[in-house]
């Protein structure tokens, strides 16, 4: 699956906009976006922009994106996620800034630290820009958690093509998180194949 033109124009826009964190790497893009740019299969194409950042870097990347705002930052909590979210709306796709994101299921909690994943995403080109990308480890346990075999079967296959790329954000991840044995079991059986 390839860009579709609306969506390569809208991540265009986004990416000049936020071209000082994307460089930085305080602002990560993520969720199908993310995927797609990294070459995983999806069965559709992108519904919405997922953007990611620390709680502390919410308020630059959200003045960044005043113009498109819809909802500013704000505390969301669900039975399983916990963020500060703010919405923005950029020729009719939806975009979410997502600070601090937090996920707690039967099967785990995890905190999504950018500062810690940055180091470990790939980068696509986007305009002219290099955007990061939410590492493909980071996708597979966040898919795991919400029991998404349709996303986490194709990330997990992309994974295997170049395994070594993606071990220090799997191991930072599975260091500092609290997932249960059931996860660390799927990650084993769909990387390493025991």
């Amino acid at each position: 699956m390839v860009l579709e033109a609306k969506l390569e124009q809208i991540l265009e826009t986004l990416a000049a906009r936020l071209q000082t964190p994307f460089t930085a790497g305080t602002a990560l893009l993520g969720g199908s976006c993310g995927l797609l740019l990294q070459g995983v299969r999806l069965a559709e194409p992108p519904k919405d922009i997922d953007l990611y950042a620390d709680t502390p870097d919410i308020t630059a990347i959200y003045e960044q994106l005043l113009p498109f705002a819809c909802e500013p930052p704000a505390l969301s909590e669900t039975d399983r996620y916990r963020s500060v979210l703010s919405r923005f709306l950029i020729s009719g796709m939806n975009v979410e800034l997502v600070g601090g994101f937090q996920v707690s299921t039967a099967l785990g909690q995890y905190n999504v630290s950018i500062s810690k994943l940055k180091e470990a995403c790939s980068t696509a080109d986007v305009g002219g820009i290099r955007v990061g990308l939410m590492p493909l480890a980071h996708e597979l346990v966040f898919n795991l958690l919400r029991q998404r075999p349709d996303r986490y079967y194709s990330i997990a296959e992309k994974i295997r093509e170049e395994p070594q790329l993606h071990r220090p954000a799997l191991f930072t991840i599975i260091k500092d998180n609290s997932l249960s044995e059931k996860v660390i079991r799927q990650v084993n059986q769909l990387l390493l194949g025991s």
